[in-house]
């Protein structure tokens, strides 16, 4: 069976696009050919697929959009490998989303949002992500690696 996403409409340079609710997401994540040509940030992450396919990303950015009328900003990684719009667990934890899927209503803090369901075949949607880090001496950590078979 197909797995179900749950999506809302948002507005982005005037026009309706559909964007995912992933609360398996790690990263919020834009594709390149939605963002306006704008100076990005530095990379800050590197990102993959939960099949581990690495997904290029060409910067970083602080986006506005509109969902159902309310005006949202979050930072976006941007990708030119994705056609989507995708909102990642910890946008939604800190917009307080509550999620009522038998009527179909999605609360950001006190904004009702309509959502819908739109089952998919064989695509990704789950994004993970990696970044650099610096363990101090004499510390201790467990590091998730990607094992390579030569």
């Amino acid at each position: 069976m197909s797995p179900t996403r749950i999506y809302v409409t948002a507005e982005v340079n005037g026009k309706p696009i559909c964007c995912l609710l992933d609360s398996r997401c790690e990263r919020n994540v834009i594709a390149r050919s939605l963002v306006p040509i704008v100076k990005l940030t530095c990379l800050h992450f590197s990102l993959s697929a939960a099949n581990k396919t690495e997904l290029p990303i060409v910067g970083d950015i602080d986006f506005q959009f509109i969902v159902d009328g309310h005006s949202f900003v979050a930072n976006f990684s941007i990708s030119p490998a994705i056609d989507d719009f995708l909102l990642e667990s910890d946008w939604l934890v800190k917009n307080e989303t509550k999620w009522d899927f038998a009527a179909g209503v999605i609360s950001l803090g006190n904004k009702s949002i309509h959502a819908y369901r739109c089952t998919l075949n064989n695509v990704c949607r789950h994004i993970l992500v990696s970044e650099e880090c610096t363990m101090p001496a004499k510390h201790e950590t467990n590091v998730p690696v990607k094992m390579q078979d030569d």
